[in-house]
């Protein structure tokens, strides 16, 4: 008999790029503890529910998986950072279709989802965002990745869907 509830999945392997339209393409395997040895796709990017405690030390990316929790955003995204240096991007969801991001360097920006006129306000996966900006400025470093965001927005893909994401900056939170 198969059970009603299916296994959260906490930790993913990354692979992606930008595509010549800008479009960042990614895709996410659900990384299987104790499946044996394999060879690295990409970049692990976890969530705050991860129990594995070498996940978390080897991802770039790393989200929040609720709104409302004890600590407000802000300060999640702080210590997360402080706790874990090695990260590139922390995101904690603020709404359904927004996010807090924590650039490496401290950088804070403001996402949210833009919404086709006439659609539901599509729902913005901290996850799937906090790898998508990391694809987009592996691919090129030298980038001003707060300047770039706020600029000209991101559009993300993956499989079929394509959501398009504004950014508005925050304050700088200093060097990690």
């Amino acid at each position: 008999m198969l059970s009603k509830h299916r296994a959260t999945r906490t930790t993913y392997d990354v692979t992606g790029s930008p595509l010549p339209d800008g479009t960042v393409e990614v895709l996410r395997r659900p990384v299987v503890t104790g499946l044996g040895p394999r060879e690295a796709r990409g970049f692990y990017a976890v969530t705050d529910r991860e129990t594995h405690v070498l996940h978390p030390k080897s991802a770039e990316v790393m989200a929040r998986t609720v709104v409302d929790a004890e600590l407000p955003p802000a300060e999640w995204v702080r210590r997360t950072a402080e706790r874990l240096p090695h990260l590139n991007v922390v995101v904690a969801p603020l709404a359904d279709d927004r996010c807090l991001v924590r650039l490496r360097g401290g950088t804070l920006l403001e996402a949210h989802a833009r919404r086709p006129w006439g659609t539901p306000r599509p729902r913005l996966d901290a996850l799937l965002l906090g790898s998508a900006l990391n694809l987009w400025w592996l691919a090129e470093p030298s980038r001003d990745p707060a300047a770039d965001a706020v600029a000209s927005g991101m559009r993300v893909r993956t499989g079929e869907r394509v959501l398009e994401v504004a950014f508005t900056a925050g304050e700088d939170c200093g060097e990690d």
